[in-house]
């Protein structure tokens, strides 16, 4: 919950242009969460308290990276004991950063 309360004084000074996204706070729109069932208290939980990956922080975020592939290594910080590892949003080819949000080709596939 401290990292949303964080990202929710950022997202609410607005210091910036309105386009730019300083922080993405909770909300319940455009989760896409496998098999935990939508509205039930495990899914109300991760879109209430999971922290947000746009734009990247420390937590790696959407740090999409062009030549990431087979045999890369990506070292990340761990905040919390027992944390665990989450991973997605896998693309055929791309650009570093995905800084427009466009321009990556979408794919399948498993990690």
């Amino acid at each position: 919950m401290e990292w949303n309360e964080r990202e929710k004084k950022l997202f609410d000074s607005g210091s910036l242009a309105p386009e730019t996204v300083l922080a993405c706070p909770p909300t319940a729109e455009g989760w896409l969460l496998g098999m935990i069932k939508e509205g039930s208290s495990v899914w109300e939980k991760i879109v209430n308290e999971a922290a947000r990956t746009i734009p990247g922080r420390e937590n790696g975020g959407n740090c999409d990276i062009k030549n990431l592939s087979r045999g890369s290594k990506v070292y990340l910080p761990v905040f919390f004991d027992g944390a665990n590892l989450s991973t997605g949003d896998m693309h055929f080819s791309q650009g570093d950063g995905e800084v427009s949000f466009c321009g990556a080709i979408e794919m399948s596939g498993f990690l």
